[in-house]
């Protein structure tokens, strides 16, 4: 697979980038992912990047935000100021920046307080990038125990399989993971969710320390502990891609 050009289109006044690809195939595809905006074209040695027709693909991508705005809300740019409040179902933050003499930008939670350092000398976009950066990454590690504990009560009651350790990621491929060993995943954008898909998460990836597959039969362990568990499925299909921090 060859990439030749990389550009960016403004769909509904948000920057996303564009990434065109040659491959061995024989048909053309777009589809939109976490990256980007992807458009895969048969292989060919006479092409020129510069000269191919691209209307098509803009036209399917503005058709599909038109139906799904929330496809490009993790591109969108957000703004951050000191006194702004960042609010998650379980915890209210309010955020501090302070401009200070240093090369990278850090984070920490200090009460309810989400303290920023940013280098003085960066552009107001870039402060926003960074921040828009670091905030999964601080609030991850803030409530990681809350998330441990809530995972540990529900495998207490119903699953009683060993865990092996717990994580937070920022993560917007999938909302969590459970890997054969006991290691469990969980998406920094989970937090965002009401507090009863949160639940739900922590229950699919668990229900995974006995079926590591989603067959009848792991789906009978979910419906077993939540019986409505289609109601969250519902909820992070139609809400899930406006998560964003």
């Amino acid at each position: 697979m060859a990439k030749i050009l990389d550009v960016t289109w403004t769909i509904d006044q948000v920057d996303i980038p564009v990434h065109l690809h040659e491959e061995r195939r024989s048909n053309r595809r777009v589809s939109i992912t976490k990256t980007g905006i992807h458009i895969r074209l048969p292989k060919t040695r006479w092409r020129k990047a510069s000269a191919v027709d691209l209307s098509w693909a803009q036209e399917w991508v503005e058709e599909q935000v038109r139906i799904r705005p929330s496809l490009i809300e993790p591109f969108r740019l957000r703004e951050y100021h000191n006194g702004q409040q960042i609010i998650t179902p379980a915890h209210t933050y309010q955020l501090r920046i302070n401009s200070e003499s240093r090369a990278n930008g850090s984070g920490k939670v200090i009460g309810d307080t989400l303290q920023f350092r940013l280098p003085k000398d960066s552009r107001p976009k870039e402060r926003s990038l960074t921040i828009q950066k670091l905030l999964p990454k601080v609030i991850g590690k803030h409530q990681l125990p809350r998330i441990r504990d809530r995972l540990h009560q529900i495998n207490d009651r119903y699953i009683r399989r060993e865990i092996k350790a717990v994580r937070i990621k920022d993560n917007s491929s999938n909302w969590g993971s459970c890997s054969s060993t006991g290691n469990i995943n969980i998406a920094a954008r989970t937090l965002l969710t009401p507090l009863w898909v949160q639940d739900y998460i922590c229950v699919h990836e668990l229900a995974h320390l006995i079926e590591l597959n989603h067959s009848a039969q792991y789906w009978s362990i979910v419906a077993g502990i939540l019986p409505n568990y289609d109601e969250a499925e519902r909820w992070l299909k139609t809400d899930g891609p406006s998560c964003q921090f």
